[in-house]
């Protein structure tokens, strides 16, 4: 099996009721020296030697970097086959010249590219593919063949081909749900890189994030990426990355900081249009909004917005020291607003997440402080955002729960503990105009 090198096809797609025809491949070198590196690839087409076959082109949502077509062969093969490539490769070879005894042309062409530097030959055979009558259907290998350097030799190797398909998620019952969902995340520092790769992981459909920020690399240890992504805004590093890696999941991105007043009338002058009117439009067309910032003036003005919008709001923080957390969700119209939780939690009314105090540093060449703790504690909080957020976007698929207010203590006496959550109700606030209006 050819290492680090696969191909990728449409599980559902029907093939040609033909013996053997061409077939288009997208092609892109993985990203490794040598005379023949690795690739990845993607069946494209197939199409039988003769007359016309109407399927459109397979490919992903998005790819990125440079890819090249490259034309290839596929065949209809009887198993069992022989162990060695070169033995497949083989008796392909012979079946192509059978059927295309009637049609010298064909075969000229099939043996053309045959004799490309790089040829792709896809082996199509029936194989069991669930349990049950009408089990069987389509499957696939690859056989790559490529000229040796410097030889009139050619080395064939059998490359793993991988199915893609509508079910590709059926292991996560609620992406179905998700995949016409639009998420607002602001906020993606420590908390937040991680939410949106989950969100994006889970088959949300449009995640659009927000950030001011760089990727220190003193942020490495409680960051989603690492080495690669010093230096580069925040939303840049994700974005690249989220569009990389989860195609389905298409990704938006604002270089802001939500919550504060711009002072510097050249950054005034550099601004596109008005930013709250921005702002605004991107939360009237979401499905919902999550703020992972740790900023009181951000979750103020984002939690003001979405109650006058109607959209569901969910803010997630840790403490100082990573002893704790908070996740608070709030519905439109829901009785209990942000105020109400400020105001029950200056009151003593509802509890407190713990705070190590001493978990605080300001490190070399940073001007302000920040507070201690790795990913490994910090995930905790980023998780339950993510099960809060699914579970307003799709009720009937994930259970919400019936809670507002998630507290978590990771530590107890200056100890560590096991994750410990506390679930509670945000009551409207008598003193809050949201608690008044409730009677």
């Amino acid at each position: 099996m050819l290492p680090r090198t696969a191909v990728f096809f449409d599980g559902q797609r029907p093939v040609p009721n033909a013996p053997l025809g061409t077939a288009v491949f997208l092609l892109q070198d993985r990203l490794e020296r040598g005379r023949s590196p690795p690739f990845q690839a993607i069946l494209s087409k197939v199409e039988p030697l003769s007359g016309t076959w109407m399927a459109k082109p397979f490919d992903l949502p998005k790819r990125a970097g440079p890819w090249k077509n490259v034309i290839g062969r596929w065949i209809r093969l009887e198993p069992p086959f022989p162990e060695a490539p070169e033995e497949i490769l083989a008796a392909a070879e012979k079946a192509i010249e059978r059927q295309s005894a009637l049609f010298p042309a064909h075969l000229k062409k099939l043996g053309s590219i045959a004799d490309d530097d790089l040829s792709i030959t896809a082996v199509v055979f029936q194989e069991e593919l669930s349990y049950g009558p009408d089990n069987k259907g389509n499957g696939w290998f690859f056989l790559v063949s490529r000229h040796v350097p410097g030889s009139r030799r050619r080395q064939v190797s059998l490359v793993r081909g991988y199915r893609l398909s509508s079910d590709m998620l059926s292991r996560l019952p609620v992406a179905s749900a998700l995949k016409s969902k639009k998420v607002v995340l602001v906020g993606c520092g420590a908390i937040g890189s991680f939410a949106a790769v989950e969100l994006a992981r889970s088959g949300v459909g449009q995640l659009t994030i927000i950030d001011f920020d760089l990727v220190e690399p003193g942020n490495t240890v409680r960051w989603a990426l690492g080495r690669s992504v010093w230096g580069l805004p925040k939303t840049t590093a994700l974005h690249d990355f989220l569009y990389h890696n989860y195609p389905w999941t298409n990704v938006g991105r604002g270089h802001a900081k939500v919550g504060s007043a711009i002072s510097n009338v050249d950054d005034v002058r550099k601004l596109e249009g008005n930013p709250m009117r921005w702002l605004r439009a991107l939360i009237e067309d979401a499905d919902i909004v999550v703020d992972t910032s740790a900023s009181t003036e951000c979750q103020g003005a984002l939690a003001y917005m979405c109650r006058s919008i109607g959209k569901p709001y969910v803010l997630g923080h840790a403490t100082e020291g990573a002893a704790g957390g908070v996740v608070a969700r709030f519905k439109p119209g829901a009785p209990g607003c942000y105020v109400c939780l400020q105001q029950h939690w200056s009151g003593k009314t509802l509890p407190l997440p713990t705070i190590d105090s001493s978990g605080t540093i300001v490190p070399t060449g940073c001007n302000a402080p920040t507070f201690t703790g790795g990913a490994f504690d910090l995930q905790e909080v980023s998780m339950e955002v993510v099960r809060s957020t699914i579970g307003l976007l799709a009720p009937d698929v994930y259970d919400s729960g019936d809670w507002h207010l998630s507290i978590l203590d990771l530590t107890e006496n200056g100890r560590r503990i096991l994750p410990r959550w506390k679930a509670e109700t945000i009551a409207p606030h008598s003193s809050c105009s949201c608690g008044a209006s409730q009677g």
